[in-house]
């Protein structure tokens, strides 16, 4: 072989070789799971720890939850005066985690809606690029520019989007560590909150892409169509009240609003004589339905339309607007 020739082929092998161990690098795979507790069979918190090519670990903490048996509501503070527990509690909540961003003075950073009523309007910036959307009908989460239902009762805008349409997004911001806070659905009513260790958003969107290729025993995680990035940093705070007890991650964190899980009420599953109003709600049936929040119960709730393209790039920075802090 030429010297030439030798030449080009060991830097060929150099560069695959530093592409390999960069790949290794950013490579996650799941190391441990713990059960937590649940708050009743629909609703369970899990535990999940990861590690990648450099060792680096990381945990998230999630309640799954069924769409059929919770919703989500906002939970608005605009005083900032009030902790994630005490939202929850003021609120009638059984799980809660931080919402969207904001100002120094507390004025909401993108769509915010509650029980119909418009608090802020949209905004368009490139880390606000989703919508948590509640209706009567069900839950979703939208990219801004799909049509938001007329008959909305629940809006928080937040971002970027995390992973869409079974793929981590693209280009997401890769150097700056923080707690992420995420919500993440199938679509077809099952649903993930929770909150992830200080990582990259790049980093949050590649771990939610391993758990959601890990078969995992007992724990159908290959359900991930979509997953939204709250705010997150010193803002991340998770609360659920989980059996045998409760869960609890940074609940005095006080910011604008929150998201809120209660319980939705079936007439089939009413209080019987001498038995517990748990022991009603770890029936399947599906018929006959009072809800909490009032809405149409469905078996499953399709997302809008989603493109056969993979992802579009997400911006990191919020183009001519002041965040309270940097994530």
């Amino acid at each position: 072989m030429a010297p030439l020739s030798r030449t080009w082929l060991l830097l060929a092998l150099l560069c695959l070789s530093s592409l390999l161990e960069a790949n290794s690098e950013n490579m996650w795979s799941l190391i441990s799971q713990r059960d937590l507790g649940k708050i009743n069979p629909s609703a369970v918190l899990h535990s999940y720890s990861f590690k990648n090519g450099t060792e680096e670990q990381v945990e998230i903490n999630a309640l799954f939850f069924q769409e059929k048996d919770f919703s989500l509501i906002v939970m608005d503070h605009p005083l900032q005066n009030k902790s994630l527990l005490e939202a929850i509690e003021e609120a009638s909540c059984i799980a809660g985690v931080n919402g969207g961003y904001f100002q120094l003075d507390g004025t909401p950073l993108g769509l915010l809606v509650h029980r119909g009523k418009t608090i802020h309007p949209l905004q368009h910036a490139g880390i606000l690029s989703g919508l948590f959307v509640n209706t009567p009908h069900g839950m979703s989460l939208l990219r801004v520019g799909e049509a938001i239902p007329t008959d909305a009762t629940e809006v928080l805008q937040a971002g970027p989007f995390l992973f869409d349409h079974g793929h981590p997004v693209i280009g997401l911001e890769s150097t700056k560590k923080a707690y992420r806070t995420f919500l993440a659905t199938n679509g077809q009513g099952l649903w993930m909150m929770g909150v992830i260790s200080p990582v990259t958003l790049a980093e949050g969107a590649q771990i939610l892409f391993t758990l959601h290729t890990t078969p995992i025993p007992g724990l159908t995680t290959k359900f991930l169509t979509r997953a939204l990035n709250l705010d997150g940093g010193s803002s991340s705070a998770l609360w659920a009240d989980t059996k045998p007890v409760p869960f609890s991650f940074r609940t005095d964190v006080c910011v604008r609003d929150f998201l809120g899980l209660t319980r939705i009420f079936h007439t089939n599953h009413l209080r019987k004589s001498g038995s517990p109003m748990d022991a009603a709600l770890i029936s399947k049936s599906s018929s006959g339905s009072v809800y909490a929040h009032s809405r149409r119960q469905t078996s499953s709730f399709a997302l809008p339309h989603q493109p056969s393209r993979l992802p579009r790039y997400d911006q990191y920075e919020i183009s001519g607007l002041k965040e309270k802090k940097e994530h």
